[in-house]
């Protein structure tokens, strides 16, 4: 009965950690890529576009009167923020530096 309950019990603790440690894992790993839009050179002519690691999706970025916009993958005509992380079509998620 000791022994039952000590193995219960250990196999509770092993399943407990793996739940505790996957999310740290997948943590790291929040964006397939980054876009960098600076206002003083990329306009609707000239266009910022991400690093690899999204080549599965089209996305790019410039910045007008309105502000800095994306265009492209689930993310046409969205005003772009610092430091957010957008979803894109394939699953892929970009992190936008302005």
């Amino acid at each position: 009965m000791i022994r039952k309950f000590a193995v219960s019990l250990l196999l509770t603790i092993f399943v407990g950690e793996l739940f505790i440690s996957i999310p740290a894992v997948f943590a790291e790993e929040e964006y397939q890529c980054t876009l960098t839009i600076d206002a003083n050179k990329h306009d609707w002519y000239n266009r910022a576009f991400p690093t690899s690691g999204c080549e599965g999706s089209v996305v790019n970025g410039y910045y007008d009167e309105q502000g800095f916009k994306l265009m492209g993958s689930n993310v046409t005509g969205k005003n772009a923020e610092n430091g957010e992380v957008y979803y894109l079509s394939g699953g892929f998620r970009i992190l936008v530096r302005i």
